[in-house]
């Protein structure tokens, strides 16, 4: 395969701080002990290209994902905030509203330019962000989100984004970065679901049955394996087969019915 090269200067302007567009809560909230890994204390990068859009002439990109990025942090406030360091080395987000960091850019390099497979290693990828990727731990009392948008010179455009990641994992990446697109076409609100709001049945017509499976239970359900699989078959496989098939007698699925579980 031939060597892909590709070099260039992005043009950046002065980094400037995007605070939430509307007034946000100033709360203390400390992080869970998933979160607070010292694993994850280093910032997540994302990528995306976009090509020129005609029906979008006249719009400067930068200036739409500025204001929409204004009003996520509304939204994503924590986002806007600062981590800082509590009892025991414990991380806590101090809801601040100071802000997010926000560079705009220009490329003389088009889109095509990147060549057919927009995936990593991406070329110059450190003139699309304005923070250098590293592994470092130094997450305390710095902005926990990075935007640069680089302008092109075929008209597109590269957003990217870098992301503390005690913050967000990827579906929290993508979620806020959705967000933002979604402010940015006017919708007044993020489609995000509501966790406060009951989605199930009444809590008065549920039956609760507590079981338990200690040695003598997982005994009984061991012998009940096909015995090629007694001897290797782990405690949660055996539960989860038993668990689900009593799910499927009690659904009454028909006998040619096709029911599958994904662990």
């Amino acid at each position: 395969m031939a060597q892909f090269s590709l070099t260039f200067t992005a043009r950046r302007r002065e980094a400037v701080l995007v605070a939430p567009a509307k007034s946000t809560p100033y709360e203390l909230k400390p992080l869970s002990d998933i979160d607070d890994q010292h694993g994850l204390r280093f910032y997540r990068s994302g990528i995306l290209f976009f090509r020129n859009n005609p029906a979008q002439s006249g719009r400067d990109p930068a200036a739409v994902i500025k204001r929409s990025l204004a009003e996520a942090l509304v939204y994503y406030y924590p986002l806007a905030g600062r981590l800082c360091a509590g009892p025991s080395d414990k991380l806590i987000v101090e809801c601040t509203g100071d802000g997010a960091v926000f560079v705009e850019a220009d490329a003389d390099v088009r889109l095509e330019d990147f060549g057919g497979a927009l995936s990593p290693p991406i070329p110059c990828s450190d003139q699309l962000l304005c923070e250098p990727e590293s592994t470092s731990s130094d997450v305390i009392g710095r902005p926990l989100v990075y935007i640069q948008v680089t302008r092109l010179a075929c008209g597109g455009f590269v957003f990217c984004i870098q992301i503390c990641h005690c913050m967000a994992d990827a579906a929290g990446l993508v979620q806020f970065v959705m967000a933002m697109g979604e402010l940015a076409q006017g919708t007044t609100a993020p489609a995000v679901p509501d966790p406060t709001k009951d989605r199930i049945s009444p809590a008065d017509v549920l039956a609760q049955r507590p079981f338990f499976f200690g040695e003598k239970e997982i005994l009984a359900l061991r012998c009940q394996a096909p015995a090629h699989l007694r001897a290797t078959c782990s405690r949660f496989d055996m539960i989860a087969a038993y668990v689900w098939r009593c799910r499927t007698i009690a659904l009454g699925y028909d006998s040619e019915d096709e029911v599958e579980y994904n662990s």
